[in-house]
């Protein structure tokens, strides 16, 4: 193996290790919350950032994403991408190492899947005029960090979008309204929070 890939590697898992021990000094885990953190992480290394996967997602399926998210496979890690196209929902996977499609997976008709109030939230975020990828840009600019993973949440009973952003160790959750483009910034996200599919 030669010296960089060795240090690539030792660099990664001194990265992911950091975040597993608690970035927020926590001294017990909670369930799934290293792997979130791992996930973080990897999210952080990847040469793809997250508005650029969206865009790579919302282009295959002519759609409108919904939510963005790291996920680890057999073959590594990819980018869990769901977008609204239509009547359909589908989920695309893209590789954060060159920001291409690996598969798409879809789901059908909106109508079998959801309730008529999600089918609701679904068309009105449709409709915005502010998309995912540009919720993700605006939270990143107000914060100075990097996104690691957004999605489309009802937050007392406001529809929009929910950036959670790293920097300096720390995450921070940014609520983007998609009407207005206006980002609030929320206390920081807690460490052993479950992240939604």
């Amino acid at each position: 193996m030669d010296h960089t890939k060795r240090n690539l590697r030792t660099v990664t898992a001194a990265v992911v290790a950091a975040l597993a021990i608690g970035v927020a000094g926590t001294a017990s885990a909670e369930p799934g919350e290293h792997e979130n953190r791992a996930d973080s992480a990897a999210v952080l290394l990847a040469k793809v950032p997250l508005e650029q996967a969206v865009a790579a997602a919302e282009q295959s399926t002519g759609g409108r994403a919904l939510s963005i998210e790291m996920q680890r496979g057999r073959n590594g890690e990819l980018y869990k991408v769901k977008t609204a196209a239509g009547d359909n929902l589908a989920t695309v996977y893209v590789s954060p190492s060159d920001g291409k499609v690996v598969r798409t997976e879809q789901r059908g008709p909106i109508a079998r899947l959801l309730d008529h109030e999600d089918r609701n939230e679904i068309a009105r975020i449709a409709a915005a005029p502010t998309t995912l990828g540009a919720a993700i840009a605006t939270a990143q600019q107000q914060t100075g960090g990097k996104a690691v993973e957004a999605a489309v949440e009802n937050e007392n009973g406001t529809i929009g979008f929910e950036i959670e952003v790293a920097k300096d160790g720390a995450f921070t959750k940014v609520f983007v309204d998609p009407a207005t483009g206006q980002a609030t910034k929320q206390a920081a996200a807690e460490d052993n929070e479950d992240h939604e599919d």
